[in-house]
């Protein structure tokens, strides 16, 4: 578990990693569910830097195989969701999808 202000609004994150090894978890100050992030195999380690100098820090994830030796890096930015009224239709929310666009 790290502790770290990822998007610099002055209030910490809890990273979270837990048993399956390949996710982590992103919660606000108070414990809420933010976002999430997959790793391909098992994380070693964990890191934040701001590397698009935009004011959020990535999370910047090592993980392994343990069965051969190999690893990998990937970069995680919080994914942003906003509704575009002009070039959304209205969401429907009665059935199981409603229309959003991700950044």
């Amino acid at each position: 578990m790290d502790i770290y202000d990822l998007d610099n609004d002055g209030s910490n994150e809890i990273i979270i990693e837990p048993e399956d090894h390949n996710t982590f978890y992103v919660l606000d100050h108070n414990g809420n569910f933010n976002w999430s992030g997959p790793a391909t195999d098992n994380i070693s380690s964990i890191s934040f830097q701001d590397l698009y100098r935009d004011g959020t820090r990535e999370v910047i994830v090592y993980s392994r195989d343990t069965t051969i030796p190999r690893g990998q890096i990937s970069v995680f930015t919080r994914p942003v969701c906003y509704w575009d009224p002009v070039i959304l239709p209205p969401p429907i929310l009665t059935g199981p999808v409603a229309y959003l666009r991700l950044l």
